[in-house]
């Protein structure tokens, strides 16, 4: 998910990179959350700064084969061996003539049609060196930039369907186990354009406790939504404080048995035990919100018998998982 990071640049030029294509040639598609999407790309998913480390050998492959198969195909094409061609800025060439192919020429004119199952298909195809690499580790504008300052990108909060009515939330203290016990909208009747207060039925378990002020306009709906009187059953977690959970952490550390492990590689036990000096320290940080670019939001509306999402997300995958 694109989030204002720029995964979309780092992954493209990870493959890029391998497939050895000209960086002018490179533009960003990003995958509609469809069920026939999540078939073939999996979940959609931005966290841990994690796409970059997790996918970087395996999309680094996926280039790699792919220019090892334009090579063969456009070595074809110029009545040559592939091991006569290299690949350079979307182009076949004939290392000895010159000659050359473009990839989109060699693609007009035949099909490469084979599949690769990661990792054993790619064992034995090389990849580049890292003194070889031209976009990697280099200093290149953001693919997005333009369409994020000229207006073309379009965010959640850009959706309008005719007569579309607004919400914004009441949420309680605690994420979780929350209940509403009452709602009073007596002032919020006051307001001009609200419709009505609507209390989330949630059986995900996500979204417990929430009530939506439902105006007519979105100004309306916020005035409504402070206006709003809730009166919820906490939960078991109500009063729980970030103090509490730092407590409950050092628990678990203590606790080989409880928690669990992000990342397990190496040795760390023998590193520590065959170090001549260890230091010891120990770092807490508190609990923070996920800040985004734009507010928090999700247009819906039914289309015959199907409902459509639009939604500024972390994930398309989870959002879709949740509303089904």
């Amino acid at each position: 998910s694109e989030m204002g990071q720029h995964i979309g640049t780092a992954i493209a030029q990870i493959i890029a990179e391998e497939l050895e294509v000209d960086w002018n040639d490179v533009t960003l598609k990003y995958p509609k959350g469809s069920v026939e999407n999540f078939g073939i790309y999996g979940v959609a998913h931005t966290a841990n700064s994690g796409s970059v480390t997790t996918e970087f050998e395996r999309l680094s492959c996926a280039g790699a084969a792919g220019r090892m198969l334009l090579i063969e195909a456009g070595a074809k094409l110029l009545r040559t061996a592939p091991s006569a061609c290299y690949a350079s800025k979307s182009k076949v060439i004939e290392e000895r003539s010159g000659r050359s192919i473009t990839y989109s020429e060699i693609l007009s004119q035949t099909t490469i049609d084979r599949t690769f199952s990661y990792p054993k298909d790619f064992l034995g195809i090389p990849k580049k060196s890292r003194e070889d690499y031209k976009l990697i580790g280099k200093s290149i504008p953001a693919l997005d930039i333009p369409g994020k300052t000229n207006g073309k990108a379009q965010y959640g909060m850009d959706v309008f369907l005719p007569n579309m009515a607004y919400g914004s939330l009441v949420i309680p203290r605690s994420r979780y186990a929350s209940k509403v016990l009452s709602v009073d909208d007596t002032d919020a009747r006051k307001i001009p354009g609200f419709v009505q207060a609507v209390t989330i039925d949630d059986s995900s378990g996500n979204c417990t406790g929430w009530v939506v002020a439902v105006a007519e306009k979105f100004p309306a709906a916020v005035k409504a939504a402070k206006a709003l009187k809730v009166t919820w059953d906490p939960g078991p977690y109500g009063d729980v404080s970030s103090e509490d959970l730092t407590a409950d952490h050092e628990k678990m550390q203590q606790d080989p048995n409880a928690g669990a492990a992000w990342v397990l590689q190496g040795d760390v036990d023998g590193a520590l035990s065959n170090s001549d000096e260890v230091l010891e320290w120990e770092f807490t940080s508190d609990m923070v919100v996920h800040a985004a670019m734009e507010p928090h939001n999700a247009t819906v509306g039914k289309f015959g018998d199907t409902w459509h999402v639009w939604q500024g997300t972390q994930s398309t995958s989870f959002g879709r998982m949740t509303l089904t």
